[in-house]
This record gives C-alpha cells, structure tokens and sequence, in this order.
C-alpha cells in the first residue's frame, strides 16, 4: 500500500530532475502539471476533480514499475482529491509490449473506497519508461477521519439492510465490510465520501433468475445509501444461441451442431496426470508407460466449469494405447441440454482468450468460472456479481436456448468488467457487447434470440445510438460503446485490410480495456473513452501529432456523437537530421511545417541545441517549403541532442519531441550498427540447446512472465536478441556468443566503444551475461563486464578503448551468454553498438564547417566566444579567455591540409 500525502516532499532523482509531491498553496489542480510537461492536456470531472492527464510523455525512469510508482509519488496531488492509499492490483503489458498497463486501487484511513481506481500507462522508450496518461475516478478526501464518524456497527448496519421490505424474503446475506463509499464516482453523491457498511443478498427460487444486490448502508446515520443489483442480463427482450452450435445463429433446426475443437478442457489419464488442451483442441498428458490407459474429461477447465440444470454434465472417455491418438468426443447425438454445454465451454474460453493472449500479466480472469445452462426459465441470460457466474436459459417461452455464442462472449464481459474493478450499468451492457463484437467479427449480438427467423436483441453496427444518451435503457445506451467498436473495426479494415484490422482491433480493444474507467452514468463511452482508446493506439507518447489509426477510431466516435482530442493546431515533423558528427563539425536539422488549423508565428521556430548539459537556441530560417538550423561543432563523445520549438499563431507553445530530445553521436565513426541485419557479425554456440542470438524484433513483455525486451533501444526496430519469440524462448545452456566483426583502430586517437545491452536472469542465479574485448583478432579475450542481475529495461555502458585493449587492427568485441544449470529464464539483447574516435578536427579552425578557412570563420569564433560555446575553447584550458582568439589565429594561420 502506498499513500499521497500533503506533506510528501522527498523523492529519489529520476532522469536528472528531483520530483516533489508539494504543490504551492495558490497552485491550481492540474495546473501544475501543465507547467511540468509542456504540451499536457487533461480531463476535469464535474465535481472539480481531474479524471485524467494524457497527451505528451510525463515521468520518466529505468523500469515501467518505478515510472509508475514514482508519478502517483510525485502527481497524486493533481487528482485534486486530497490525501488517498493506493494499491497496485494489476500490471500487465499490451500492444506486443509497447506499453504496460498498470491498475490501482484507492483507500481512504484506510478504508477500501468503492468503486475508486485508477489507470497508468507507460510506454516503452527503448532506453527508458515514461508514463504517458493516469487516469482515476477517485473519492474526495476534506481531510476528515471517516473512521472518527462510524457509529453504526456491522450488526445494526446488516439490521436496516435486512429491513427494507424488498428483501424480506432474501435469506442469504455476506458479512458487512466497512467501506469508504462516493458512488463509483457517479451522480450527485459522488462528491462526498462517507464511511459505509456493504453488504451482498441473494435470493434464489423461482423465477430462475437469482436476484442479488450490494445494499450499502451509512456508517454515520444508518441511512441507505446505495442498492445495486448484482446481477446484469442480457435483458428480456435479450438474446440466445442453438456435437456444438456453428456461427454467431443459435441451436434451431436450421443451424444443427457440427464438430468443433474444444479449447481450454481439462483431460487426465484416470489415476494419473492431467493436461489443458490448447485452442485447437490437442493436448499431450504425460505418462510414462506403454499399457493402454483410459482418458476421461468432464465438460470443464481451468477458466469455467459448466452445471447443467437439467441432468448431468457431460462426460467423456476413451481408451488408449499410448502414445495414441486418443480422441474424445462430446455430445455425438446433439439434443438441446447437451449442445447449450458445448457451446458455453466454447465461447467461454474463446472469450477468456481473446483477452489473455493479448495481456499475458491480466490475471484478473485467471479463476473458474461457473456458467450455470438449461435454468428452467426463457429469454434471458445474466451474470452474478453475487458469485461470479453466467448463466443461461434453456428452450422454452419462444425464445432460442440462451447458451450461445455472442450471448455466452457478452455475459462473460460482464464478467470481465467485474474483474477490472468497473462499475456495470450501461458500460457494461457496451461492453459485452464489444466483447461479442470483437470476438465473432459482427455487428450484431442475440441473432434470432426470440426463435426461428426472429430479429437479433441489438444491432450495435446500426443503431448509430448518440452520445448524450438520455433514453433511461441500459442496454440501448450500451450501444454507444459497442457500435463505436464495430465501426472502428471496419474502419480499420477499410484502411488496413479486413484481416489485419480485425487484428489491430482486437489489440486495441483489449489494451484499451486495461487502462478504462468505464462509463459515466448511461454514457457506455463518452469524450474520455476515446482519449483511452487512442493513448493505447499512440505509437510516440504524444498524442497532439494523431496516432497510427487516428482517423478510422475518430470516425468511428464520430458516427455516435463523441469528440476525439483536437490535434496540435502546427504540427513539427523531422525532415532531417545528422546520424552522427564529426568533432569540430556541424551539422543541419530540417524540419518542415504543417499548419492544422492555426499558423506558425514568422521567427518563432528554434533549434535547441543541448551539449553536455548546456542549452544554446539557433534560430531556424526557410529553406523551400522547410526550415533548417544547423547544429554547431562539438567536442569528441560530447553529449549531444536537440528539440525544436516555436510559437503558433492561436497561443499554442510548440516543442518537439515534446519530452525529450534527438541524440546525436558525436566522433569519426568507427562503427555504427543497429542490428537491422547481421552485416559483419558471427554467432558460436556452446553446449546450447535453445535460445542463440539473432537479429530480429522484440517480441517480449520484458516482465516476469517474459523476460526478453518489448522494444528495441534505437528505434531502428531491431535488436540482436538471444531468440526473438516472445515467452520462454530463452538460453537453455551455453554459452551463446555474438562476436563483432574485426576493427581497425591502429591509426585511432582515443576511441570509445557505447552499446546497449538487455540482461534479465528471472532467478538471479549464477547464469551471466559476459562482455569481453580483444585486441588480438579474438585470439584472446578480456573481461569488460560480467553481468549477472539487472533491473528490468536497456542500460547504456561507455567505456574508453584505450583502457582496456590496445589500439590495434585486431579490435573485437564478444557477448557471452550463459543459463546453467538450466534452472531459469535467461534473456539477453545488445543494440545501438557504437565505436566513435576523438580523431580531432583536420582543420580546427574552421568553425563553419565549409571546408575552407574566410572570415565567416572569424565571425563564427566571435559568435561562440560571445554566446559561451566552449567550442571556442581553443587552449583548452577550461575558460574563454584572450588566449583562445591567439590559439585561433594560430590554427587559422596553419590553414587546412
């Protein structure tokens, strides 16, 4: 648990600047941010407080954990909410690791607040994390002790819930647990936080449906503060579904049952060992012997375990010799009670895993769920937030049995909403929806749900239902969110291909889910979801310069009546820029302009200019339809990068790259590789029996659950990896090597050797990585690292070559890496090698970098003398001085060679 206080006012340094949870008194919420973060942009709730900061990088640190942690340290203020605890209650990574999703819960003196979470996300810089949106609908905290104000006890509290007449017959009830409660952050309560007893009740009987709901009762006064039911259907006039059921059209004569894979379903050997199968239904128990064996299987798994309300569960069994085939098969004469099983355990797990295979650390699904089928009842299905469970109505009424595909995807999406700490409501009407939506490629959810022919329950795809929603109906305002994933889907596919945009969508969507905070009241999706939606398609951290899929997903929002963020009114795009300089050279940054919907001010736009820590602003001037600045000469291994800025013409304060700057290295380039192909390196593997280095894209989550990294360091998107699947795909033995090409540096002045390397060792055990130099062609080998525990993310090494090898023509560098005794999940990478000399300027005088020596160079040393440059340094002796214009005019007068 960690808390935000007022009086917070130390935090470790990160990225070089110390970060204080202190706002000045007469500091304005958010404001301070804004300040912080150029180009921020926020989202403020009705009751004054802020729901969500986004649009530009914020806080940056070496691991997505830290950059997390360390933004609530410093920000939690901004919320405008007063002093609160939090709990990280999930971390996972999305979009193939660009980003990690971070959850967290809120309390208040200690108290759970209901319905209080927040939302983190960090993208992946390659050499570091930075968070870029927080979210959180948060209880108000007036600096009072709720707990100085409890004067109802759990037993009186249970009391005034029993009396309320409409749960005189309800006889089972959960122990009251005392809460802070706000209201999930929605209606007018939602500004006052009070002390609360919470209570569940449950009634079952007929009618089938089981009637639950959260009553929650005052603390203070006793009074009712909230009842809520517990259980969400897909409605009355609902849905339903029909070996098992093929398509989105239920269990009727026209669509009989065909044999389908059954993914997810728990088999053993009777007396022995069991197995999972995988999505297409295979498995492979372990056994060791060769007399045949019975395999059985009940109509369950890890992630659901159907009850059949009509008769027993389904079953199968076979016997085998091994190693087989053994096949099993459910339900070989289809009949109503037994297809309505297959099709739950079906489109369960096939929902369960549209969401886990796209965010691995989500263990918030990771428990059996129970689906309760055939309940003697009609036109409906629901979940129980009571206990967790979907349930389904068999044939009767004139409406379809209930256990079918799109029906059984919505009803576990409520499910998921309960999982991510959501409140239900229209949201997660949308949301089942969406997730049947996503999962079957329709638009449509309940196909026939009332019979044979009969309309489906929604048509989401084309109710194009607006944004305000006022018509008091759930399950219509739903349609919001579930017809703005339709349309981004096929908006996608328009542009993308239908294939890939189902996929891209399908990524969206589930990354979107981790960082949501649902609804506002009958709003399933209003301005705020389509910020989350297009913070998770953002591929730079800035959201002001559009996102990679910014007009089909803004479309889409349009088409139901909710705005997508403004774009930057000028937009500063990167038309060129040096790789690397020499010492002494300069070199030009191109950039071009477009201007949105406001102008650039003439004379605005600069070049800032960072050397060693010192900022200088060259003014940019047109070239054409660009603009260009130059860069000045630099010292060898000076640490160089830049950002532009400028001026719009409606206010706007322009900067790019909004958080951080271009690097530029700056030597005579020995050696530059970004592992985009192998060119010039060899491998040798050693007693390896998986995982030897290649060249390749990151494909890993860079967690404890995989360790290999999400990114690659440079940008160039490549990186030489040790196996580049994602998971467990790490060194098993070794060593592995990556050895360089030969280099030359027998006529180098003083070079220096930079990379970036990747070491993960989940265990920390003896398994290394192990960094060598030769100057003898790799005749002989010698230490520079032997790295055994590192925190998550790329870490840059320098080292000056001079030493730790002698400056030959036989320079050679090798990564080593080893997992012995095999016992542990080892990953490695090395990218961004660099070996850049200070050979010095050829003609130092030359401080234009024309190639000639004029008076324009004359001009040019005034210029750095004046502005402090220590380009002008000409002695060398740490200061500007008279000397330096006589050691000038001495290299001036030896002229260039």
């Amino acid at each position: 648990m960690h808390r935000y206080q007022k009086t917070l006012c130390v935090l470790p340094c990160i990225a070089g600047a110390a970060l204080s949870a202190t706002a000045a008194a007469d500091d304005v919420v958010g404001d301070r941010l804004t300040d912080l973060y150029p180009g921020l942009r926020t989202v403020e709730h009705v009751s004054g407080r802020m729901e969500a900061f986004y649009g530009v990088p914020m806080l940056a640190a070496a691991t997505p954990e830290a950059a997390a942690e360390l933004f609530l340290f410093a920000h939690a203020q901004e919320f405008g909410v007063g002093e609160f605890d939090w709990e990280f209650t999930q971390q996972t990574t999305v979009r193939n690791g660009r980003f990690t999703a971070f959850q967290f819960e809120q309390s208040i003196d200690g108290l759970a607040v209901q319905g209080g979470n927040g939302r983190i996300l960090v993208l992946d810089r390659g050499s570091d994390h930075a968070v870029v949106y927080a979210s959180g609908k948060l209880a108000m905290n007036d600096d009072g002790d709720l707990d100085d104000i409890v004067f109802v006890n759990a037993d009186q509290a249970l009391d005034a819930a029993q009396g309320d007449v409409r749960f005189a017959d309800f006889v089972e009830w959960s122990e009251p647990e005392l809460i802070a409660f706000f209201n999930k952050g929605d209606g007018a309560k939602s500004a006052v936080t009070r002390p609360a007893w919470r209570t569940k009740a449950r009634h079952v009987g007929f009618p089938i449906v089981s009637e639950a709901y959260e009553i929650i009762i005052d603390a203070e006064t006793g009074e009712q503060l909230f009842v809520g039911s517990l259980v969400h259907s897909t409605d009355v006039d609902g849905t339903a579904r029909g070996l098992a059921t093929p398509g989105t059209a239920p269990d009727i004569a026209t669509n009989p049952a065909t044999e389908q894979d059954l993914p997810l379903l728990e088999v053993m050997i009777r007396g022995g060992a069991s197995a999972v199968t995988e999505l297409d239904g295979s498995f492979t128990i372990p056994f060791g012997g060769t007399d045949p064996v019975t395999v059985d299987a009940e109509l369950s798994g890890p992630f659901v375990r159907i009850v059949n309300d009509r008769g027993s569960e389904l079953t199968a069994s076979t016997t085998v010799t091994p190693p087989g085939p053994a096949m099993l098969l459910f339900n070989e004469t289809p009949s109503e009670f037994e297809t309505s099983q297959v099709n739950t355990l079906i489109g369960t797990n096939l929902t369960y895993d549209l969401m886990k295979t796209r965010a691995p650390g989500f263990t918030g699904l990771d428990r059996q769920t129970v689906a309760n089928v055939n309940l003697n009842d009609s036109c409906n299905a629901f979940f129980s937030g009571f206990d967790l469970s979907i349930n389904f109505f068999r044939n009767l009424g004139g409406c379809v049995n209930t256990a079918f595909s799109t029906v059984i995807a919505h009803e576990y999406g409520h499910f998921i909403v309960n999982r991510l700490g959501l409140a239900q409501g229209a949201f997660g009407e949308g949301y089942g929806d969406s997730v049947a939506i996503m999962l079957y490629d329709t638009g449509i959810v309940g196909e026939q749900f009332f019979g044979p022919g009969s309309g489906p329950i929604r048509r989401p795809e084309t109710a194009r239902q607006q944004f305000p929603c006022s018509s008091g109906a759930i399950h219509t305002c739903g349609q919001i969110l579930g017809g703005t994933w339709r349309w981004t889907r096929l908006n996608l596919g328009d542009t993308l291909g239908s294939a890939e945009g189902l996929e891209v969508a399908r990524d969206l969507f589930v990354g979107w889910s981790l960082i949501t905070l649902g609804g506002e009241g009958l709003n399933s999706a209003n301005p705020r979801t389509a910020i989350e939606v297009l913070t998770i398609d953002d591929d730079d951290g800035i959201l002001g310069n559009g996102t990679p899929n910014y007009d089909d997903i803004c479309a889409a929002f349009d088409r139901h009546g909710v705005d997508c963020p403004a774009l930057d009114t000028v937009v500063i795009e990167l038309v060129e820029s040096p790789a690397a300089l020499d010492p002494g050279a300069s070199g030009d940054v191109v950039v071009s302009i477009e201007e949105v919907s406001a102008s650039l001010v003439d004379g605005s736009l600069e070049l800032n200019v960072i050397a060693d820590g010192s900022t200088q602003t060259i003014a940019f001037t047109p070239s054409g339809d660009d603009f260009t600045a130059s860069i000045p000469g630099q010292d060898a291994f000076t640490d160089l990068s830049f950002f532009v800025t400028g001026q719009a013409s409606d206010g706007t304060s322009l900067r790019f790259p909004p958080a951080r700057g271009f690097v530029v290295p700056v030597g005579a380039v020995v050696a530059i590789f970004d592992y985009e192909d192998s060119t010039g390196w060899t491998t040798q593997d050693i007693a390896l029996t998986d995982g030897g280095w290649n060249f390749d894209r990151p494909r890993g989550a860079g967690d404890d659950r995989d360790e290999d990294p999400p990114v690659d360091f440079d940008g160039s998107g490549a990186a030489a990896l040790t196996d580049s699947a994602s998971g467990n795909s790490d060194v098993d033995g070794g060593p592995t090597r990556l050895i360089s090409p030969v280099f030359d540096l027998s006529g180098a002045t003083d070079p220096q050797l930079s990379y970036a390397r990747w070491f993960r060792n989940d265990d920390q055990d003896i398994d290394n990585m192990l960094i060598e130099v030769s100057d003898d062609g790799g005749a002989s080998w010698s230490i520079l690292e032997d790295v055994s525990d590192e925190p998550v993310g790329w870490v840059v090494r320098e080292f000056r070559i001079a030493d730790v090898a002698e400056l030959t023509d036989g320079f050679r560098v090798r990564f080593s890496v080893t997992d012995n005794p095999n016992d542990s999940v080892t990953e490695a990478g090395i990218d961004r090698f660099w070996i850049l000399d200070d050979a010095g300027s050829s003609c130092p005088a030359d401080i234009d970098g024309d190639g000639s020596l004029t008076i324009f160079d004359f001009l040019a040393f005034q210029t750095a003398f004046d502005a402090g440059d220590p380009i002008a340094d000409f002695d060398g002796d740490g200061s500007l001085t008279i000397f330096d214009f006589l050691a000038f005019q001495t290299a001036f007068d030896a002229g260039c060679p």
